[in-house]
């Protein structure tokens, strides 16, 4: 059976994330199956913007199962996403941990991970990550 690539994976993801999230995941061990794929792709892919984004993807699939698991995945995307100087990568992980931190109920962490992705896409002029920093 042919390897899927890391980049086709990641195209995978990003469409099947399209799809509401109560239709394709409709019981629990659909999202557990669709984390573990996250999972195995992950040692497989380089150390590029594509990981940033296979790790902010793994945590936020995280959040209503395991918030504190997703946040370890945000930490890893963050901290690949700061040595790549990819500043939309590091806005996407502090929304991430964001959300992770509203699904805890911990309010500080969470204010303080939107301000931080606001900061971020605001030093970029990043309109959408901006939006999406406000939403929250």
């Amino acid at each position: 059976m042919k390897r899927i690539n890391c980049i086709s994976f990641i195209i995978l993801i990003i469409v099947a994330g399209i799809i509401p999230e109560r239709n394709l995941f409709a019981q629990a061990g659909h999202l557990q199956g669709y984390i573990d794929s996250l999972l195995k792709e992950i040692p497989r892919c380089k150390e590029d913007t594509n990981k940033v984004t296979l790790l902010n993807v793994t945590a936020f699939a995280y959040r209503g199962i395991n918030p504190d698991e997703g946040i370890k995945y945000s930490n890893q995307a963050l901290k690949l996403a700061k040595v790549l100087k990819w500043q939309n990568g590091i806005a996407d992980a502090w929304l991430n941990m964001g959300v992770l931190y509203g699904y805890k109920a911990d309010a500080v962490n969470m204010f303080n991970a939107y301000i931080e992705s606001l900061k971020v896409a605001e030093s970029n002029n990043n309109k959408p990550a901006m939006a999406r920093a406000h939403s929250n």
